[in-house]
């Protein structure tokens, strides 16, 4: 779905017309229709206000497409992602992704995470938050790497990969 098909869909879904939702952001309705045919691109403020106003989060509302809207370059290192995937399914493995919740110190985390200072106004001491894996599976065998250790294993086989035909190049 478009930005402009979520937003009609929860605004719908919340009974607005988009008079209403105009109201509610200080906009015209030809602004709100501007945004729901896909005319216009409402900027990352925009959604956000809108967001607010329907009662959802930014990301109910658009999904990843407004994580890569807010952290452009997240798009580019899904690609690679979604690419390397592909190259270790083709060597055989199944790659799933694994989460678990859990709960840390909001005092021990803020610092490592400064762009999500704003976002966690809470007065409570702790976060709930996921803790993110990568199970590789081959002839049974599972093993677990945290997303660093995939990370790393990501870039050592582009840097192996590069390495060998630079060798091949310059023999």
């Amino acid at each position: 779905m478009t930005i402009g098909e979520n937003i009609r869909k929860i605004r719908k879904e919340k009974g607005l017309t988009q008079k209403q939702l105009g109201e509610r952001l200080n906009m015209t309705q030809s602004a709100i229709g501007q945004f729901e045919n896909d005319k216009t691109s409402p900027k990352i403020e925009t959604i956000n206000r809108i967001a607010s106003a329907l009662g959802v989060s930014p990301y109910e509302m658009l999904g990843e497409e407004y994580a890569y809207m807010k952290y452009p370059d997240l798009k580019e290192m899904d690609i690679e992602n979604k690419a390397f995937v592909k190259y270790l399914n083709s060597l055989g493995y199944v790659v799933n992704d694994i989460s678990k919740p859990v709960t840390v110190k909001k005092a021990d985390i803020i610092d490592q995470i400064p762009e999500y200072a704003k976002e966690w106004h809470t007065e409570q001491d702790f976060i709930e938050m996921e803790e993110c894996y990568v199970e590789l599976i081959k002839d049974g065998k599972k093993t677990t790497l945290t997303d660093t250790e995939y990370e790393q294993l990501q870039k050592e086989t582009k840097e192996s990969i590069e390495f060998r035909l630079w060798q091949r190049n310059n023999q």
